[in-house]
């Protein structure tokens, strides 16, 4: 089956820092796990690298452990989806917003019936799936259904993100020594030492790098709706002069998307603010009003997908305004500090630690097209 792993028995006492879920053999109220028949016990088990959900090997059958969709009660979206992906145990509403008024209008009808939930958004410019087989998708949805990919930026390169995050965390806190010497700030010399002995430290790195452009285990979102529309109503294109991008508009053949999360808990993100490495200037997280959504690594790879709300298309010719401009998101070298440090440790080391190097090569600054 399309993005299963098989384990032993032994594997269930340590499947937690595997980020698999803690329970054996879930599955949906609307599935059809009645139809499936008893098989022979087996020491094997089966794991979902997706979601990180572990089954016995009744998960071969087809009892759509995941729901079936047409089950599902309705919900208050329901009226204005055209079609549902699907993730384990849920339906995603997948709704078209012609302008800024539809859009705003889905916005507020979901902030109103979750008032709890910190929403998030992602702009992409089109819409990426799983790509499982239809065999697999029936075992699991009772049908083939359009699975939302939103792998991390790690996965989609190749890169094993346990392999370089040391590496990265120790050149970073190098970056900010650096720039407290360049200050000549002792105090802020000791709190970065005091942040980079901190648990979340690690955490915390991540986060940067991918706001940077460096691959990471986590997706880069944002509260700010104006921001989102951005990124999935512009492209960036790298140019060659290695590290710089240029953007343009999205091509009227595209079909862009709109990603609305709903979390709860706090600790699946991280609201990066720029108080917590006491850096002046207008850094490009704190432009693109960032937040770093990090539940997809190790056997759940597309967990995020999982707190999903809605996927909203939007209309290339459509008048969505208003939208933040490249160089508010983007801030160059003379007005992002932590850019700057970040870019500079890079020349300087690049050479001598070739396997980081070529992690820091994915770094970029943006201008527009023209400029």
């Amino acid at each position: 089956m399309d993005g299963f792993e098989t384990v032993s028995e032994d594997f269930l006492q340590t499947g937690a820092v595997c980020n698999v879920e803690p329970y054996l053999n879930c599955y949906s109220p609307y599935s059809e796990v009645y139809r499936v028949e008893s098989l022979p016990q087996s020491d094997r088990y089966y794991i979902d690298t997706y979601y990180g959900l572990i089954y016995e090997n009744w998960i071969q059958q087809y009892g759509a452990p995941y729901g079936v969709t047409a089950k599902f009660p309705s919900s208050f979206l329901n009226a204005d989806a055209t079609e549902f992906l699907r993730t384990p145990f849920a339906t995603i509403p997948y709704i078209k917003a012609r302008d800024r008024k539809d859009l705003d209008k889905i916005v507020n009808c979901v902030a109103t019936h979750y008032p709890k939930l910190q929403l998030l958004f992602r702009g992409q410019t089109k819409l990426h799936e799983l790509g499982r087989s239809d065999d697999t998708l029936t075992r699991l949805y009772g049908e083939s259904v359009r699975e939302p990919s939103l792998l991390s930026s790690s996965e989609r390169h190749g890169i094993n993100i346990d392999e370089i995050a040391p590496t990265w965390s120790g050149f970073l806190r190098y970056s900010l020594d650096l720039w407290a010497a360049v200050k000549k700030d002792k105090k802020l010399h000791r709190y970065y030492n005091e942040l980079g002995n901190d648990y979340t430290y690690r955490f915390l790195a991540l986060a940067i790098a991918q706001h940077y452009g460096l691959p990471s285990c986590g997706l880069d979102v944002t509260y700010e709706l104006d921001v989102a529309l951005f990124f999935a109503l512009r492209t960036l294109e790298r140019t060659n002069l290695n590290y710089i991008y240029i953007d343009a508009p999205v091509s009227k053949a595209e079909q862009p998307v709109l990603y609305l999360f709903g979390v709860e808990n706090i600790s699946k993100y991280i609201h990066y603010n720029s108080s917590i490495l006491r850096m002046e200037g207008n850094n490009r997280p704190d432009a693109q009003s960032a937040c770093f959504l990090a539940d997809g690594w190790g056997m759940a790879r597309n967990k995020a997908a999982c707190s999903l709300i809605a996927t909203i298309e939007l209309n290339p010719s459509g008048d969505y305004s208003p939208i933040s401009d490249t160089k508010m998101l983007f801030p160059n070298e003379e007005f992002d500090a932590l850019g700057k440090c970040i870019d500079s440790a890079r020349i300087n080391l690049r050479d001598d630690l070739p396997q980081l190097g070529a992690f820091l090569d994915y770094f970029y600054w943006v201008e527009t097209r023209g400029s």
